[in-house]
């Protein structure tokens, strides 16, 4: 709720100082959505903080908190391809990208979901928060569509998602909260990918991983975008990119994606990695997706590490 209180803070002083001010009649309601814009979207965290942090950490001060979160779950387990689930796949990388994270003292990596299921912790977060989490939402929503409809922040229409269900989104801002609240300075969300109308004929018509970053407008976007790039270069060094149309910039912003950031609601830096397609061909036998997992993890880990030195 700080960001809120903030905000109404803000609000309250330029009224105020537009009273006491001899230019009372200059001040209009443009300042104030102006100003509560500014305050919404104002870093939250930037790219010089996360390198300090990790210098620091170096020095033996406080380590990097990064969580990584393998998509989906046994009860929305995303796409499948001839009996393999995604969620399923995002866990064994998840748990192949912690072991290499585990290698460096100067990180604290904190694994979401593992093979026995999610952390502990969080789902105790999650039983006893809804309705904190609800109305946090709830918020950070209606500021987003008044400054929508004020003009001082602009709607964009990105690549198209499947809506998921409600557990799933309540959920999803639940993580961003969680992560909020144990000042998490990077996330990493693992997932493969897919798309509507997949047959049998068309089934490689695409092919890639795309890494999704926050629109440019919230908070976290900036400091986000640096950790993508390096991503995106370590990535594109063993892999090919996405030929989706609009994920095949390789680094694609998007508004509404919960998982990075809808509605301002994450602080830290935050990257989603689609990996490939669920059917490319390294997937579809036990001992290519052995491979490849190990291949995914190892080159995500350099492209963080990368960022940080």
């Amino acid at each position: 709720m700080k960001i809120i209180w903030i905000v109404l803070i803000v609000a309250l002083c330029f009224f105020v100082l537009a009273w006491a001010s001899d230019n009372f009649q200059y001040f209009s309601f443009d300042d104030v959505r102006h100003a509560v814009a500014g305050v919404f979207f104002a870093d939250s965290i930037t790219e010089g903080e996360l390198k300090e942090a990790y210098v620091n950490a170096v020095r033996g001060g406080e380590k990097v908190k990064i969580l990584i979160v393998p998509g989906h779950d046994d009860a929305s387990w995303g796409t499948e391809y001839n009996g393999i689930r995604e969620a399923d796949l995002n866990m064994r990388v998840g748990e192949a990208l912690a072991a290499q994270f585990a290698k460096n003292p100067a990180h604290e990596t904190i694994l979401l979901r593992d093979r026995n299921g999610y952390l502990p912790a969080f789902e105790t977060y999650v039983a006893e928060h809804e309705a904190t989490v609800r109305a946090e939402v709830v918020a950070k929503k209606k500021i987003m569509k008044d400054l929508l409809a004020a003009g001082s922040v602009e709607r964009l229409q990105g690549v198209q998602h499947n809506k998921a269900a409600l557990p799933v989104v309540l959920r999803l801002y639940a993580i961003n909260q969680w992560a909020n609240e144990n000042k998490f300075q990077l996330v990493l969300h693992i997932h493969f990918n897919d798309f509507g109308g997949r047959t049998a004929r068309n089934m490689n018509q695409y092919s890639g991983f795309a890494i999704y970053v926050p629109d440019g407008q919230y908070s976290n976007a900036k400091a986000s975008y640096a950790v993508a790039e390096t991503l995106f270069a370590e990535l594109s060094s063993v892999f090919k990119k996405s030929n989706l149309p609009k994920e095949d910039a390789g680094i694609v912003p998007d508004q509404s994606l919960i998982a990075i950031g809808a509605y301002n609601t994450l602080d830290a830096a935050s990257v989603l990695i689609e990996y490939a397609y669920i059917y490319e061909a390294p997937l579809r036998t036990p001992a290519g997706r052995k491979e490849a997992i190990e291949r995914y993890a190892d080159t995500t880990f350099r492209g963080v590490e990368r960022f940080f030195k």
